[in-house]
């Protein structure tokens, strides 16, 4: 049991630190395009704050459905991307990804990733703990 504490407290450090990076990233981009649009950097303070935020309960470990909500931000973040890629129907162009762009979507499939262990390893541990309450172990 305590090998389970151990890797689900090693997974939550790593999705933590790795999301914080991701929101860091977001909020680079918001203050490097301030200057020429203060609509698209309100986009990335509103991407790159929660992001931020999302330290707290990846850390703390609180629970499944933290984590799954955590998967479905991201996707989502992602998703986003993926239209940037394509012309729209606003400015009828398609956005070309950069170097920063590439590294945020890296991260944030990581966190899904480490996310997505994170929901197995609650899952086996709540198994294993209800095993030892009712003595089947």
């Amino acid at each position: 049991m305590k090998n389970y504490k151990r890797i689900g407290f090693v997974l939550a450090a790593l999705s933590a630190g790795i999301i914080a990076a991701a929101g860091i990233l977001h909020l680079e981009i918001a203050f490097e395009v301030m200057p020429t649009s203060i609509f698209a950097a309100g986009i990335f303070i509103a991407f790159g704050i929660p992001q931020i935020a999302w330290i707290i309960p990846t850390i703390k470990q609180l629970g499944t459905k933290w984590y799954i909500a955590g998967i479905a931000w991201n996707g989502a973040l992602i998703g986003f991307f993926l239209m940037t890629l394509f012309p729209n129907p606003v400015t009828g162009i398609a956005i070309p990804p950069v170097t920063t762009d590439i590294a945020i979507e890296i991260l944030q499939s990581t966190f899904i990733g480490l996310s997505a262990l994170m929901v197995l390893y609650e899952r086996k541990r709540k198994r294993l703990t209800e095993k030892e309450r009712t003595g089947l172990t």
